[in-house]
């Protein structure tokens, strides 16, 4: 994150967790405040280690970066993940059809679990299918790998399920599907609270989720959209990251769907590369 960035955070934050001062104890200004934020969700720190980092408290880190979570969302949402309107799924189509050939397409939807430590009481609920405690970060993602929409806290032992299985005839579903993938990939790579167990209460870590994905849609709404891969038009996943569960069996209507994008690829939407994959 630039410096740029940082300080266009703390204008839209500021006023909403800068405490009132008082004679009984001096304040803790708001540039601290989001400077421990973003030092625990970018590196993943507990709250014991940033407490003897920054000469506070446990507690009160920990409802530092609570607050501060919270009030970073609450600021910054309108601006970076708005309600979806007509016209920009409109323009989401166009860039998915301008990069991957893909028509129609308003935006990837996919699921991440995010581990979190037990939950007390909770019994299976949040056990997931990969044997972690997780709640559920279902998200939609655009061409530039931004969040277009976000719903985080479902069990984890719920599964998104796969709709689709990636075989040859609709390989650029696959294309265009990884941008979701990606996203979730260059979110957790930068803000790496993702690789660990978040240890606090489920509402706390929807609210540490849900701030970690505006970030992510704000650092690349300033500093631009990821250059790696995404840049080739042609490229396709390796077989590796392609799913291929034999109990993800579409329905009905993910068939007609499915069919229906197949016979356009074959035909007058089909491409000059696609043959040679």
């Amino acid at each position: 994150m630039s410096i740029k960035t940082f300080d266009y955070i703390f204008k839209h934050f500021e006023e909403a967790i800068t405490p009132f001062q008082t004679n009984l104890c001096k304040i803790i200004r708001a540039e601290e405040r989001l400077m421990i934020t973003l030092r625990f969700l970018s590196t993943g720190a507990s709250f014991r280690s940033l407490s003897f980092s920054f000469k506070m408290g446990k507690s009160t880190v920990a409802s530092i970066v609570h607050e501060t979570c919270t009030a970073i969302y609450n600021a910054l949402q309108p601006d970076h993940m708005p309600f979806p309107t007509v016209d920009l799924l409109e323009n989401v189509s166009k860039e998915f059809e301008l990069k991957w050939n893909f028509p129609n397409c308003v935006g990837c939807v996919d699921g991440k679990h995010i581990r979190i430590k037990h939950p007390t009481n909770s019994g299976s609920m949040f056990y997931n299918y990969k044997h972690f405690h997780s709640i559920v970060l279902q998200a939609v993602a655009d061409a530039k790998c931004r969040f277009l929409a976000i719903d985080v806290g479902a069990y984890g032992k719920q599964s998104d399920g796969g709709v689709f299985t990636f075989q040859r005839q609709i390989t650029r579903l696959s294309r265009a599907r990884r941008y979701v993938e990606c996203a979730f990939g260059i979110m957790s790579a930068k803000w790496r609270i993702l690789f660990k167990a978040i240890e606090t209460s489920v509402p706390n870590a929807k609210s540490i989720v849900k701030c970690v994905a505006i970030l992510h849609n704000v650092v690349i709404d300033l500093e631009g959209a990821y250059d790696g891969v995404m840049n080739d038009s042609t490229a396709v996943l390796p077989t590796s990251f392609r799913r291929n569960k034999a109990n993800s069996a579409p329905g009905k209507i993910a068939k007609c769907i499915r069919d229906t994008f197949r016979d356009y690829f074959n035909a007058e939407g089909a491409v000059p590369w696609q043959n040679n994959m």
